[in-house]
């Protein structure tokens, strides 16, 4: 009989990152390893031990689900391209494009369902479509290790305050570089 082994825990990692010139803001799916994440790479699946993936993501494609957006200065600032969607997958197969429509379709479904369009209700709902347990970011402030909790875990809803706060930083400091007046 297969080991049983305490279910996977998966979230979403936040972070922002310089790309062409431009602000992103990433919410990437992560597994989490005690105070680290990780990535996601045979996940869905079942990994050999009887009951380690939870069964809301049983089947489904988390390696490579991002949500990654950014602040257009050419049109008022706005956060666009927030939408789940794949990036940096380092092969597909068609069994792994099956999984990857089946859960895009599962995830832009709910999204709908829950009148979700903009950027933090779109990252709630992926988060309780997936039955996600936590969010993630880099601790501001002090240089730290590895091993130092470099990571901070908190709730989806922080998690989803956490993201719009992002935003809305990156939204003002796009503004102040081109010299435009921040809204009060």
């Amino acid at each position: 009989m297969p080991e049983l082994k305490k279910p996977k825990e998966y979230g979403l990692l936040v972070e922002r990152t310089m790309k062409y010139g431009t602000e992103y803001i990433i919410a990437r799916v992560v597994s989490r390893n005690g105070d680290k994440p990780y990535g996601c790479s045979n996940d869905g699946e079942h990994d050999g031990y009887e009951g380690s993936v939870p069964k809301a993501v049983q089947g489904l494609q988390l390696d490579g689900l991002t949500m990654q957006g950014f602040v257009s200065d050419l049109n008022e600032f706005q956060f666009i391209g927030f939408e789940p969607e794949y990036r940096d997958v380092y092969s597909v197969d068609l069994r792994k494009a099956d999984r990857m429509a089946k859960t895009l379709r599962k995830v832009v479904s709910a999204s709908r369902k829950d009148s979700a369009y903009e950027a933090g209700d779109v990252f709630l709902s992926l988060a309780k479509t997936l039955k996600l347990s936590f969010v993630c970011y880099e601790r501001d402030g002090r240089e730290v290790s590895w091993d130092e909790g470099r990571w901070r875990f908190v709730s989806i809803e922080d998690g989803r305050n956490y993201y719009r706060r992002l935003i809305e930083t990156t939204q003002k400091e796009a503004r102040e570089r081109k010299g435009v007046k921040v809204p009060a």
